[in-house]
């Protein structure tokens, strides 16, 4: 055990940095504010309000272990008390502190995987309402096809992103897997290039190659997921006459990919 003390309850509250503490042991009867004074401070600051609180006292009737347990304090131990029963109950509240930390970070995850869902939204919503503005201005046959085509396909992508909304559940349960296919990673650079080809021909997006295999074992969804955000990125956070490719070549066994632009880039 690590253990910091503080001779007040004051002190011990400006001493107190929640990230670094895991169990308060806090006495009852204290000088200038009482330790049920201090659990309830402790109960009612954001910060602090999922802190184990033990509460060590020589009261020991019922309407104070009350008071104890209303002021938010998670274990009440009358004095004196045995060591061996003290590390039972901080264990136990390590348990629950372990468990507070565990589902607050699997929320910032969930957070932030929302945040990216509602961002990868915008691009094939914007392919398919590009696409049916252009419709609607009167287009050549041909260039009707395409325009359904990139509609269809941003569509397809739409579906796809619903289900990964499925597979974050998944991967909250601990059920996820990773689903590796052979897969031509030139063809999917292409398919990701292609409606956005269309919609920014003056951009020149294309793929450089170097030899690298036919085939790689990737999960499909995810290498398309990444690579299409990267080249919205690079499209939207460069110059609009700027040219923007994607190359791939393989060095030391490994096959890079960079998508190049005259943006800010992209850290880390």
């Amino acid at each position: 055990w690590t253990v910091a003390e503080a001779a007040s309850g004051p002190e011990g509250l400006a001493r107190l940095v929640p990230e670094e503490v895991d169990v308060v042991l806090l006495d009852v009867m204290m000088p200038e504010v009482d330790g049920l004074s201090v659990c309830r401070q402790l109960a009612t600051d954001a910060e602090t309000a999922h802190l184990p609180v033990i509460l060590l006292t020589a009261l020991d009737g019922r309407e104070d272990r009350l008071r104890g347990l209303e002021a938010g304090a998670l274990e009440f131990l009358t004095k004196p008390v045995g060591r061996l029963e003290l590390q039972a109950r901080l264990r136990s509240a390590l348990r629950l502190r372990h468990a507070h930390r565990q589902l607050a970070s699997a929320l910032r995850m969930q957070r932030r995987m929302v945040r990216m869902l509602v961002h990868d939204f915008r691009s094939p919503l914007s392919v398919i309402v590009a696409n049916a503005e252009m419709c609607q201005g009167g287009l050549p046959p041909e260039l009707m096809a395409e325009a359904l085509t990139d509609v269809a396909e941003a569509g397809r992508t739409a579906v796809r992103m619903v289900d990964e909304v499925v597979t974050l559940a998944r991967f909250e349960g601990g059920q996820l897997r990773v689903s590796r296919q052979p897969l031509e990673l030139i063809a999917l650079l292409e398919r990701v290039l292609a409606p956005r080809r269309r919609l920014a021909p003056e951009r020149g997006l294309r793929v450089q190659a170097d030899e690298v295999p036919a085939c790689m074992w990737l999960d499909p969804l995810v290498t398309e997921r990444v690579f299409d955000n990267l080249v919205a990125n690079a499209l939207k956070y460069s110059p609009a006459d700027s040219p923007v490719s994607v190359r791939v070549a393989q060095r030391a066994g490994r096959v890079r990919v960079e998508i190049l632009d005259r943006g800010v880039g992209l850290t880390g």
